[in-house]
């Protein structure tokens, strides 16, 4: 979520508006900030949902149908689930179905 790649060895902070939830992948992010759910981080099975595998260092708006429903997506290792009020949207790796 930094404009670089560089390691940090100490907090900092993410200007991402304010932040209602956050789900962390094995190597990718996705945050709910002011009513949109952003995601950056690793990308190679399109985890992002942002339409392409091009990994992400600046956070990037999801395009989703729906109001982003609090408490009720997530992440794993590849791939990530996102619940608004208009239902249930996954993307990632489905090699397991």
């Amino acid at each position: 979520g930094l404009p670089t790649l560089r390691n940090f060895t100490s907090p900092t902070k993410l200007l991402l508006g304010e932040v209602s939830d956050v789900y962390c992948g094995g190597q990718h992010t996705l945050a709910v900030a002011n009513g949109e759910i952003l995601a950056f981080g690793y990308n190679s099975y399109g985890q992002l949902g942002l339409g392409h595998k091009n990994n992400i260092n600046n956070p990037e708006k999801i395009p989703l149908d729906g109001e982003i429903i609090a408490g009720s997506s997530g992440a794993s290792s590849y791939h990530s689930v996102v619940a608004t009020s208009k239902g249930f949207f996954c993307f990632g790796y489905n090699g397991n179905g």
